[in-house]
């Protein structure tokens, strides 16, 4: 029934479906932007193996700064929300996804891939592309953090079937992404291939919003019972 129970929480449960499609996708994405580290640095910048490494560092930065940030603002917004909660003593859990947060993320995303794309096209300073992948990267981790969070506490009594079902998801998309992936930038280049991605990032940038304005519905109206 466990290895059962996160298969269902993926088909049954919209609310879980449409967080693991997109955290899916973002992650699928990023894994797609880190394979290209080792060609891009090394090509367009002439970087050595040991240079190369260090690449990625830009986007570890980012993801550690999203964490540590992110769970403070979290811990700040949820504590606000007890002080005034509704009729039953609860407060909204779409709070965790405060529209000025997620959107702040959401379109740090399309931005970081277009500053990545261009300003390795064009051979701009090496710093300007790694800036862009640590803005990708920061961007990442405070959609998928306030969605994955958001999901956790809406199904309480199944948070780790809930959590199995998107990183079920996330690894088939992250896996399989790259894999054409790279024969994309061979046709489109790196700045109108990241152009491209950087234009799914932007369609998914409503998903946070419409999940704060009615993710409260859903989760009523589809309560598992799994």
């Amino acid at each position: 029934m466990a290895l059962i129970r996160p298969l269902k929480f993926l088909f049954r449960t919209p609310l879980v479906s449409t967080i693991a499609v997109y955290v899916g996708i973002v992650y699928g994405i990023f894994y797609l932007l880190v394979t290209t580290f080792s060609f891009v640095y090394s090509s367009q910048y002439g970087f050595d193996e040991g240079d190369t490494g260090l690449s990625f560092l830009p986007a570890d930065l980012g993801m550690m700064i999203g964490v540590l940030s992110l769970g403070h603002v979290q811990d700040y917004l949820v504590l606000r929300a007890k002080r005034n909660p509704d009729d039953d003593g609860k407060y909204k859990l779409e709070v965790k996804l405060t529209p000025w947060i997620t959107l702040s993320a959401g379109l740090l995303m399309p931005a970081g891939l277009l500053l990545y794309g261009w300003a390795s096209h064009y051979r701009v300073h090496w710093i300007v592309p790694m800036i862009g992948a640590m803005m990708f990267a920061l961007g990442l981790t405070g959609a998928t953090m306030s969605l994955q969070s958001y999901q956790m506490d809406s199904y309480p009594r199944y948070a780790a079937s809930g959590s199995a079902a998107v990183i079920l998801l996330r690894s088939l998309i992250g896996a399989l992404m790259p894999l054409g992936g790279l024969k994309m930038y061979d046709a489109l280049g790196l700045g109108w291939g990241n152009s491209l991605l950087a234009l799914v990032c932007l369609l998914l940038v409503p998903v946070p919003v419409g999940l704060y304005l009615f993710g409260e519905r859903i989760r009523k109206r589809y309560d598992p019972v799994l």
